[in-house]
């Protein structure tokens, strides 16, 4: 990557001279009463000139600096570029239907998604191992203690969502899972994995979520359920094990891992005459306090997985013995700490080394360290390149000439590529048994690219004034900035969510907006609880920190465009209402930035001649349903507020004299 000279002091040699001249008698006072001779042919003048031509020297090399050269500068202080960050994914596997027999995708399965913009390629690998349900979910029903409720057309990502418990849940109501039977013999057929995956997919956030208070346990519910089964018709439901509950008995989001049932016989059940194989959770003491679970939709046969591609057992070199050897991995990024690295020893063996930020020279106080000195069997890794640097002898070993250096595992991969829509994580890299397809029911979120040297330097100040610590205001939000997923954070000081409009000493609130094309970008639950992590482990002891959407407010926009009648209206119109949502977008406005009227018939005025909009009118704005009447006054949003475009009704009509 080539870098463009930074903006220093071209000064030349003669400003030099003539600022350290002046600085004679400030930074050495002791000799202004003696030295008063300052022209060319005194002794210490000529010192002077001497160094303000070593300066003017060092400036114009410090202007030729490559890049690896500020890498190692940012090295000396300790700082790193960050590396990129993967993507996530909930990952939904689904089988080949009446397949006998288990059915199973290994730690680290690879599916793939459309290429990059770029070529490079998109795939994802799962974090754990799943095992199959063979049989296909049906029906979806949920009972309040009362009354049963058919939910199936419900249980897809569009479909609203579910209240598995109703709208008060009460002891024994309960979420039923109706599995279809096979063509073939039900006998021969084990439906069911011993250890069931199921993901509870919480409702997009249209309506910004509570206030999170950081370092504050969540609030741990009471409710407590039971996953039970039927085991044939006539007969009781029967208890299996959950095995890990991220959900709170459902009142949040996650994943639950499930026991299944050995043997089971279909049956039917309520309305469902044909018989099917039932599962249900079921609860117990539905203490949940004011929230009443909601889940957007479950699915059965889900499974994190990662934008990140796992390599094993690659050769990187044989080392020549000599001091400072770099390395190189064939795949970068490389997911940090997830290199294994050996090196043969004198005796053939493969011996594990460390990974070190910095090499430490051995000293008396660092005799027992194994990560010090010539013996020390450590290497650097710049994770954003694959470049890794051994010792040189001093600071830390050199591997022995002639030994193999191998990675025995690494992962590399993440950027915002990964950040993909729904349903696009679709290619199997390999084939599985039983398996048809996968899929992502939500986008992939949480993809960072890595920060270029340029954005480093730019930081670098800020994270040596802070030095993991958030004190100030644009601390809080460059703290924020990190958490992927996050695409605008602002910091109040003084604002308590509990008490609007005054002003509390120690509290700060952070505003979050999602990084979504969702409109509004209202974060979620569970990115506000990330940044609430990465935000308590910096805060001051006594600092009250609080983690909140902003208050998005929509704007509805009335206008009546007229056009050049030589060019197309419905081009007119698809144009002017781009422009206006694109300039409506979070991205592109500012907390506490007002709308004005006269901004958006500029922009309406300001496309391209080839569009052919002449004039605006009737320009009517519409600020969260109330007319804003005076087009000359601005729309208050307020400094927590951020707009976003609502209904963009816009009229063309060919212009004419008249």
């Amino acid at each position: 990557m080539s870098l463009a000279p930074p903006p220093l002091e071209a000064r030349t040699f003669d400003e030099l001279l003539a600022e350290a001249r002046r600085r004679i008698a400030r930074y050495t006072p002791e000799y202004t009463l003696g030295w008063t001779d300052h022209n060319e042919s005194d002794p210490g003048m000529v010192l002077v000139q001497l160094f303000a031509w070593l300066a003017q020297i060092t400036q114009e090399r410090v202007n030729k600096l490559p890049e690896r050269a500020y890498r190692s500068l940012l090295h000396l202080l300790n700082l790193r570029v960050r590396p990129a960050t993967p993507a996530t994914a909930d990952l939904v596997f689904e089988a080949v239907p009446g397949v006998a027999g288990s059915i199973h995708a290994n730690k680290a399965t690879r599916v793939g998604a459309p290429p990059a913009p770029d070529g490079s390629p998109i795939v994802f690998e799962t974090t754990a191992a799943l095992d199959i349900i063979s049989a296909d979910l049906a029906y979806v029903l949920t009972y309040d203690g009362t009354t049963f409720r058919d939910v199936t057309a419900l249980n897809e990502p569009a479909g609203g969502s579910i209240r598995p418990f109703g709208e008060r849940p009460e002891n024994g109501a309960a979420i039923y899972f109706g599995f279809a039977v096979p063509s073939s013999t039900e006998a021969a057929w084990r439906p069911f994995p011993g250890r069931i995956s199921l993901r509870a997919f919480e409702p997009e956030a249209l309506e910004a979520p509570s206030p999170i208070a950081c370092g504050e346990a969540p609030q741990v519910t009471r409710a407590e359920m039971d996953w039970q089964y039927l085991p044939g018709e006539g007969e009781a439901w029967e208890n299996l094990t959950i095995y890990e509950d991220e959900t709170r008995a459902l009142e949040v989001g996650g994943y639950l891992a499930l026991e299944g049932p050995r043997e089971i016989k279909s049956s039917p059940l309520w309305t469902v005459a044909e018989p099917h194989y039932w599962l249900r959770l079921r609860i117990r003491n539905p203490d949940y306090g004011s929230r009443v679970p909601e889940v957007a939709f479950f699915r059965f046969n889900a499974v994190r997985a990662r934008h990140e591609v796992t390599q094993n057992d690659e050769l990187l070199g044989v080392s020549d013995g000599s001091p400072d050897q770099v390395v190189s991995v064939r795949w970068a990024p490389i997911v940090p700490g997830s290199l294994e690295l050996t090196v043969q020893d004198e005796s053939g063996q493969p011996q594990p080394w460390n990974e070190v930020e910095l090499f430490r020279a051995d000293d008396p106080g660092a005799a027992d360290d194994p990560a010090a000195g010539p013996d020390a069997q450590v290497y650097r890794l710049d994770a954003e390149t694959g470049e890794i640097h051994f010792g040189d002898g001093y600071s830390a070993a050199i591997p022995p000439a002639g030994s193999e250096i191998v990675a025995r595992t690494y992962r590399y991969g993440g950027g915002s590529a990964g950040n993909v829509e729904a349903e696009q994580i679709t290619s199997l890299q390999a084939t599985l048994p039983g398996v048809s397809g996968a899929t992502n029911p939500r986008p992939a979120i949480g993809g960072l690219d890595a920060e270029t040297v340029e954005q480093a330097l730019r930081n670098a100040p800020q994270w040596l004034r802070r030095r993991e610590r958030v004190v100030t205001a644009r601390d809080f939000e460059n703290a924020a900035l990190t958490v992927g997923g996050v695409a605008k954070a602002a910091a109040l000081p003084g604002r308590h969510p509990d008490y609007p409009g005054v002003r509390v000493p120690g509290a700060v609130t952070v505003l979050i907006v999602q990084d979504t094309d969702r409109e509004p970008p209202t974060p979620t639950e569970t990115l506000l609880r990330r940044v609430c992590d990465e935000l308590d482990a910096q805060r001051t002891l006594t600092t009250e920190v609080y983690v909140r959407s902003p208050v998005f407010v929509k704007i509805d926009v009335e206008a009546d465009l007229l056009v050049d009648p030589t060019k197309s209206m419905s081009n007119a119109e698809n144009e002017a209402r781009d422009q206006i949502r694109a300039y409506l977008s979070y991205r592109n406005w500012r907390f506490g930035q007002d709308l004005y009227p006269a901004n958006l018939q500029s922009q309406l005025l300001s496309l391209p001649t080839d569009v052919g909009i002449w004039a605006v009118e009737g320009l009517r704005i519409h600020v969260d349903g109330q007319l804003h009447t005076s087009p000359t006054e601005p729309c208050k949003l307020g400094e927590d507020a951020l707009p976003y475009a609502g209904r963009i009704d816009l009229s063309a009509a060919p212009y004419t004299e008249e």
